[in-house]
């Protein structure tokens, strides 16, 4: 863990909840499908209070998909641009789903769709990216899609260093949660699952006598 971090004293209780925490995610085989939380001191850039869905992670690197940062885009009109009518979906919001190739987009879904490009992310879970599958998912939108704009991208070793050094916690994803925990709500909810107060996190207790 990063010596700088975290970088002010912590209350007992908290600082025993934050190291099992930290225990838990230094400690788990990192292998996708995987959540990860991003810690408060990714404040800047694409990844302040991020929540990614790890989708790939191998030798060769990392890859996944942010899932509480929309784009303030809907379907309808994302869809318009492409020739894609979403129907009675188009008023959902596209996500931004990382800063890496955001000019493709990267559709999360339930339902038996299955693209020849498809993969199985969880068990009830897919991830499509190509035109004829975005075309056959807005016809026949299933229960649970979402559609997000690039993606996340780490070198070979670079996310275990990342966790290594605490700038994520790792958790299990559960598709409930993926697909129906508000995108305001879900840093907050995702830290609170891990038994973390996310308030207290955030601020600067007094330090310990």
């Amino acid at each position: 863990m990063s010596p700088d971090w975290p970088p002010w004293p912590l209350g007992r209780a908290l600082r025993r909840r934050y190291d099992a925490a930290m225990w838990s995610s230094s400690t788990l085989e990192l292998a996708a499908p995987a959540l990860l939380v991003a810690m408060p001191h990714l404040k800047d850039g694409p990844f302040a209070q991020a929540v990614v869905l790890l989708v790939q992670h191998d030798a060769q690197g990392s890859m996944g998909l942010m899932l509480n940062q929309p784009t303030g885009v809907t379907l309808g009109d994302f869809g318009n641009s492409l020739g894609v009518d979403f129907g009675a979906r188009g008023a959902e919001e596209v996500y931004m789903g990382g800063p890496v190739e955001n000019e493709r987009a990267f559709i999360l879904h339930d339902g038996p769709h299955r693209g020849p490009e498809t993969t199985a992310v969880l068990p009830q879970v897919a991830m499509s990216f190509s035109m004829e599958s975005l075309g056959a998912l807005a016809k026949h939108p299933p229960q649970d899609l979402r559609v997000c704009i690039g993606y996340a991208g780490w070198g070979a070793q670079q996310l275990a260093q990342e966790i290594a050094q605490g700038a994520w916690m790792v958790a299990t994803p559960e598709p409930h949660f993926l697909f129906h925990t508000p995108p305001e709500q879900m840093w907050h909810a995702a830290l609170k699952e891990m038994g973390i107060e996310p308030l207290q996190l955030m601020q600067k207790p007094t330090a310990l006598n």
